[in-house]
């Protein structure tokens, strides 16, 4: 057992518990190393840090206090234990792969639950049946355990899921988000989503999205190809993976997958073309947001995935070249930094052929980011100096035409933006 200290306080009874003991059995390497002590965990936290070179940062509210020893490179956290002795705080843990301890004093392993068996079995199960009644966002991270190690949830744990599943509306809103994209960022995790659905705990997470339509479809089908595009973008689109990749990172995935999971796909495919797919994907948006509003989505989060549910049509018609090439250029100048993740949603419905989809990336990758990301043709600064401009709210509007008409590769030198300036000004005045 390699630990990240070498002196370890020989103060009070010291045990390694919980994900550091799990992690360790799976030949992980821990991302932080947790100690419950039977004494004063700031005495052995200043203790371990004295003897280790590390310093204290101490954590949480009175009552809930958390001594981190950092070390180089390395991270501590101690806290007392919950009950009289180890045994008894084991039994207040959430599930069997995480109420195992080490003793630090000899090495022991404490195992009153039968942990270990239960990671060869690769199985989550419930530490005792009070586990959910403690703790109800302990159903959703039953879940997010089995998706992050490609487990399998117990029987008697999923009925005892499915029988506790509304009390996930009694969870701190912050922690049912943060669990959920835990689970989205796994990969895969669409079996994972499903269980969920069939146990009936994403309608109590979203009752929003189940009052909206009857009967709600979710897009599990489509959730899956999703996942299978950003696990392997190259073999869809092989000319656009690195590009696709740098554009949709972890966090992005997750986001994107669960734009996914809150648009009824059925319902706006089903819509017909034009104005009544928009109020469709409008009032799905709607209903997203208010989701996102609720457990308390950053702003970036809600703006993610309001815009690739709310201009779902618009993204459609693009990729089918229903759009002018101005529209085109505008749809990519006004979402430059969502359209991978706007186009890979479209992709994931399988409507429309890959080939047409790569000739869209050939144009946002190939041909907009390349010329976007070349020096502009004039600036306000221009303006004034050549054409004798007083700074104003225009030149916005100004540069913008101008760069547009760039990407349409009708201005190519600073001559000719100014000669188009010019132009403008004068029908402008006669207008």
């Amino acid at each position: 057992m390699a630990l990240p200290f070498k002196h370890i306080p020989d103060i009070c009874p010291a045990y390694l518990v919980g994900g550091t003991v799990r992690d360790m059995l799976l030949s992980r390497a821990p991302t932080d190393y947790d100690i419950a002590v039977a004494g004063n965990p700031e005495d052995f936290a200043r203790n371990l840090a004295a003897a280790n070179k590390g310093r204290v940062v101490v954590l949480g509210k009175p009552g809930l206090l958390l001594f981190r020893v950092v070390i180089p490179g390395h991270l501590v956290d101690i806290t007392g234990l919950n009950g009289d002795c180890i045994e008894a705080d084991l039994g207040e843990r959430d599930f069997t792969i995480n109420a195992m301890a080490i003793d630090l004093a000899d090495g022991n392993m404490i195992d009153l639950f039968n942990g270990r068996r239960d990671i060869e079995r690769r199985i989550v199960r419930m530490v005792s049946p009070t586990a959910f009644l403690k703790d109800p966002v302990r159903l959703i991270r039953a879940f997010r355990m089995a998706a992050a190690f490609s487990f399998a949830i117990s029987r008697e744990t999923a009925r005892a899921i499915a029988t506790h599943a509304g009390r996930i509306r009694t969870s701190a809103a912050e922690r049912i988000r943060d669990e959920l994209f835990k689970i989205l960022e796994c990969d895969p995790s669409v079996s994972i989503v499903r269980q969920m659905e069939e146990i009936g705990l994403l309608e109590e997470m979203f009752p929003e999205l189940y009052s909206f339509r009857k009967p709600l479809r979710l897009p599990f089908d489509a959730y899956g190809n999703l996942e299978q595009i950003l696990h392997a973008p190259e073999s869809r689109f092989p000319q656009w993976a690195n590009e696709i990749r740098r554009d949709v990172g972890k966090t992005e995935r997750g986001l994107l997958k669960c734009a996914c999971l809150f648009q009824d796909v059925g319902a706006m495919n089903n819509a017909p073309e034009g104005s009544s797919s928009t109020r469709e994907s409008n009032a799905q948006a709607d209903v997203a947001d208010g989701i996102a509003s609720r457990l308390k989505f950053s702003s970036h989060r809600k703006l993610f995935i309001d815009t690739v549910i709310r201009y779902a049509p618009l993204t459609r018609r693009l990729c089918r070249s229903e759009l002018t090439r101005r529209e085109h250029m505008r749809f990519y100048t006004r979402f430059d930094a969502f359209v991978p993740a706007m186009m890979l949603l479209e992709s994931s419905m399988n409507e429309i052929p890959d080939a047409v989809i790569d000739g869209q990336f050939q144009e946002f990758y190939g041909y907009y980011r390349a010329t976007a990301g070349m020096p502009r043709l004039i600036s306000g600064r221009d303006l004034i100096r050549d054409l004798g401009l007083d700074p104003s709210p225009a030149f916005k509007l100004i540069l913008s035409m101008v760069e547009e008409e760039r990407l349409l590769g009708n201005l190519t030198t600073r001559e000719e933006a100014l000669e188009f300036i010019k132009q403008w000004l004068a029908d402008d005045e006669d207008g």
